[in-house]
């Protein structure tokens, strides 16, 4: 039986609904950069990529999580991995030493950039042409959807409604 609360929209949520999926299945999945001697999840590249669009943000790290929809804590543990391999700095202000500013190096710059021309253009290539058609408008109103819908689901940590009574 076709469900018809999702109208028109039926073939958009259920593409949606698979590629969140496979994205959640292949989050953790590590890829090995043999030239470097380490793997990242997508979700390590994320935060790394995150950094490098946004060089002079001072955000906190809860905002970044935020930003990226991801746990703090998570993010916390990205981030070690990240300044471990040298491709990230952490930063503390003189007027707030509790908040961490993240940074990419200078060898995060210089290994994200090769790393974009060989996999992430080509990942993204065919994704881009089938958007080619959308005008800058109808483009801007497909992300607010899409940004709405990740609203509605996300959930804060703390938020009550992660809590489970328990007897």
């Amino acid at each position: 039986m076709k469900q018809n609360w999702k109208g028109r929209y039926g073939d958009l949520v259920a593409s949606i609904v698979r590629f969140n999926n496979i994205a959640a299945r292949n989050s953790t999945l590590q890829t090995k950069y043999e030239e470097y001697g380490f793997s990242l999840s997508a979700q390590e590249w994320q935060v790394l990529e995150y950094l490098l669009e946004h060089p002079d943000s001072h955000a906190p790290m809860a905002f970044i999580s935020q930003q990226l929809g991801i746990a703090t804590s998570t993010l916390t543990k990205y981030s070690a991995k990240l300044v471990k391999l040298g491709l990230v700095e952490k930063y503390k202000t003189a007027d707030n030493r509790k908040n961490i500013i993240l940074r990419a190096s200078r060898m995060g710059e210089q290994f994200y950039y090769q790393m974009v021309d060989r996999f992430m253009k080509s990942n993204f290539e065919d994704f881009f042409k089938s958007l080619a058609s959308l005008s800058d408008e109808q483009l801007t109103n497909l992300t607010e959807g899409i940004g709405s819908l990740a609203g509605q689901l996300a959930t804060d940590e703390g938020d009550s409604r992660n809590l489970i009574r328990i007897d």
